[in-house]
């Protein structure tokens, strides 16, 4: 899956290089898209300060997320497939609910524009990167969320390792990676 500035996103078949579906409704440009880990959804992020889930097989919105107050830089699913977390220009994540598309908590907290979010695949933890150069690692459950972990750097960016390691990675650019594991969190691994 694709997203582009013609606020569009394409779901293609990678065998033939065809498109199976392009995903039309969002107002503007298509910052974000990620497919479910079971292939039946995808979640899109829009420079229309919202985030759309829709139905691989048809192509149809399932629903439309609304409640950021700028653009959604940052979508992924939980690997449950159970909640989505968006990442925003507004400094805050949210995490939404799947099947119902309602929001089930803000992230506050970061003091710059948000530009990547995502759930560890155990879902115990989001990880947050924010252009106030913090990364922050949140502790769920989903209904009561705590900021765990704050990583200071020039311009940071986040991401969630999906191996049996469990390992977050902060990258604080333009220096080398920091690396901590989620039951050693306050000390970086060697």
């Amino acid at each position: 899956v694709t997203g582009s500035w013609d606020k569009t996103a394409k779901i293609w078949e990678v065998s033939s290089g065809d498109i199976v579906h392009t995903l039309e409704g969002h107002g503007s440009g298509t910052e974000s898209a990620r497919f479910s880990s079971d292939g039946k959804y995808v979640v899109t992020g829009s420079w229309d300060n919202s985030a759309k889930i829709w139905e691989v097989s048809s192509g149809d919105v399932v629903h439309t997320l609304e409640g950021h107050k700028d653009n959604v830089m940052s979508t992924t699913f939980s690997t449950d497939g159970k909640y989505i977390v968006t990442g925003s220009y507004d400094d805050t994540a949210k995490i939404w609910e799947v099947a119902t598309g309602r929001i089930v908590h803000t992230l506050e907290g970061h003091e710059g524009h948000i530009l990547s979010a995502t759930f560890s695949s155990d879902g115990k933890h989001v990880v947050t990167g924010s252009l106030d150069n913090t990364a922050k690692i949140w502790r769920m459950p989903i209904s009561d969320p705590q900021e765990l972990l704050r990583v200071t750097g020039e311009r940071t960016n986040a991401r969630v390792c999906r191996d049996s390691l469990e390992v977050i990675n902060v990258l604080p650019f333009p220096n080398p990676m920091t690396v901590w594991a989620p039951e050693e969190l306050c000390q970086p691994v060697e």
